[in-house]
């Protein structure tokens, strides 16, 4: 289950941070594969990119993907 707070307060994190998939994966213990997954078949808005066309996520899509674990945990469908 992610933890939201602990994402987000880790590291002196802000509102305004912005992560590497490699963060989010670790911190919200799901796969790379998964968050591509996430984002390819639109469960999440496009993420946006650095100037490397690395991906970066925000709080707002920390949020939601923190929604997405709770739904599925739930038993709800990604349909």
């Amino acid at each position: 289950m992610v933890d939201l707070e602990r994402t987000l307060t880790a590291k002196g994190m802000g509102m305004n941070a912005e992560l590497t998939i490699q963060q989010v994966s670790e911190r919200t213990r799901l796969s790379v594969y998964t968050l591509r997954y996430c984002e390819r078949n639109e469960l999440l808005e496009p993420i946006d990119r650095a100037a490397n066309r690395h991906r970066r996520y925000s709080v707002i899509d920390m949020t939601l993907i923190e929604f997405l674990t709770k739904s599925r945990i739930t038993g709800m469908s990604i349909r």
